[in-house]
């Protein structure tokens, strides 16, 4: 069976994206998905490429995407080199080096200190899946540095399958809330890692990569995981599906947003939809509804302490009237003594 494939990458300012392409490569049964995340804070630093202005945030995700491309290559067009999880190893070198080397070549005869210690030369994030298929199962290798993830999606919901590199370890969850800085990251520096995390997954089943603009606007991972099951449901065609996740996680996303998706072991598109139909019910039923009617209420809430806050600045506009009118009456007798003292002089 042919696999079925989705990828896009969506910049929040056109031209300006420090996503890079998403990859999905495939060959010999083998296949390889990436996404890159260029580090905008820590990358902000401005370099000129032949008279054009980019961040190193956007030319490192572009040479991470390079050499991470090639070095799958190798792996997709010869299906008797082994990859095992030490592999991961020689990819972080490899990485560091052509990193440092583009740095080497950005800052030619020019100072190559940093300005600020939150700044980091060429950084990124990444994350990949290389899938090796046999007989009713995949082998898979997540791969990752920082917060972009890798994802398995199957009848039983969603699972993450790398664990963001956070200074403070908070869950997802409470990541959504509390933000935390990374503490792995690709970069020229050379201090960090591939992670590489090995698993066998039965078919059929999806798998994917994203940046965060992807997952990280949503309020729970649940929503998330809503989003790419209601899409799927309410779409006819694999194109259409593209379409409408993009189209919804732009409503929610306030950065740049990258995807590479592989659906493995359905014989067409209309399966895809049908095997996943009772999950989405499911997903409704405990993990949506009750929130969904709590989201309500808070709404309702919200619309009547409006409506409240609208008729007490009535009042208090009305009482302050009435005070006037009321002292317009008052005064005459208040003030009767000394009321040329108060008179208006021109």
């Amino acid at each position: 069976m042919t696999p079925m494939t989705i990828s896009f990458n969506m910049e929040k300012t056109p031209g300006q994206g420090e996503d890079a392409a998403p990859v999905v490569l495939s060959g010999n049964g083998r296949f390889f998905l990436g996404v890159f995340d260029g580090m905008g804070g820590a990358g902000s630093t401005v370099y000129d490429i032949n008279g054009t202005q980019r961040t190193g945030a956007y030319l490192a995700s572009r040479t991470a995407n390079n050499c991470i491309t090639s070095f799958f290559l190798d792996f997709i067009n010869d299906p008797d080199t082994g990859f095992n999880e030490h592999m991961a190893n020689e990819l972080t070198f490899q990485l560091h080096q052509v990193l440092q080397q583009e740095f080497d070549k950005l800052t030619s005869g020019a100072d190559t200190k940093l300005k600020s210690r939150l700044l980091k030369p060429l950084p990124t994030t990444f994350a990949g899946l290389f899938i090796e298929e046999a007989t009713g199962q995949v082998k898979v290798f997540s791969l990752w540095a920082g917060d972009s993830r890798n994802f398995l999606l199957t009848a039983d919901g969603l699972q993450q399958l790398s664990a963001d590199d956070l200074k403070f370890k908070f869950d997802p969850m409470e990541n959504l809330k509390k933000d935390s800085p990374l503490d792995n990251v690709i970069s020229a520096e050379g201090d960090f890692l591939i992670r590489c995390r090995q698993l066998d997954v039965i078919q059929p089943c999806i798998l994917f990569s994203v940046t965060d603009g992807c997952y990280g606007y949503f309020s729970t991972p649940m929503r998330f995981e809503l989003a790419l099951v209601k899409t799927l449901s309410e779409s006819h065609s694999l194109e259409e599906w593209n379409e409408q996740l993009i189209r919804v996680i732009g409503e929610v996303a306030g950065d740049d947003y990258s995807m590479a998706l592989i659906c493995l072991g359905f014989a067409d598109f209309e399966q895809v939809i049908s095997y996943f139909k009772q999950r989405l019910d499911l997903l409704y039923a405990f993990y949506i509804n009750d929130i969904d009617v709590q989201i309500k209420e808070i709404a309702d809430l919200r619309l009547d302490l409006q409506e409240q806050e609208m008729k007490l600045k009535k009042a208090e506009q009305r009482k302050s009237d009435t005070e006037l009118q009321t002292w317009g009456v008052y005064k005459s007798s208040y003030l009767k003594y000394i009321e040329s003292l108060y008179e208006k002089r021109g």
